[in-house]
């Protein structure tokens, strides 16, 4: 929900891909290889999803649907006041919202993400899905 420069946004996919190399077990001199053959290719998405931000901030309003909003308290991509914006400005009479203290950027693969399946069926199951 909160618009960042290219270069900001540009780093953290950096920072993202070096972390996620890491998790895939890879060596530092591996690591290091792959992040200078990555570095090579152009971030013409950014741009784009810049627009797509702003795009949807201003249409925030427009959810009505029941509504389960996440937010890893360690997240490094995004800025985690969104979780907030979002929660605050949809205008679905069912919302919630979830914060996971111990997680980080990709909530599905971090420390939490039994919890998080566990929240996400939790609040289907509330859901009255006969109309």
């Amino acid at each position: 929900m909160h618009i960042k420069s290219e270069e900001v946004m540009y780093q953290g996919i950096l920072d993202y891909a070096r972390e996620f190399k890491k998790y895939e077990g890879k060596t530092d001199e591996q690591i290091e290889m792959e992040m200078n053959e990555f570095k090579k290719t152009p971030m013409k998405t950014l741009k784009a999803l810049q627009q797509l931000i702003a795009d949807v901030r201003e249409n925030v309003d427009m959810i009505y649907a029941p509504t389960f909003v996440v937010q890893a308290r360690h997240d490094k991509m995004i800025n985690t006041e969104s979780a907030n914006i979002i929660y605050e400005n949809i205008e679905s009479v069912k919302k919630e919202i979830k914060w996971y203290e111990e997680s980080g950027h990709v909530i599905t693969l971090d420390k939490e993400r039994d919890q998080l399946h566990e929240d996400i069926y939790a609040f289907l199951e509330k859901l009255d899905w006969h109309n």
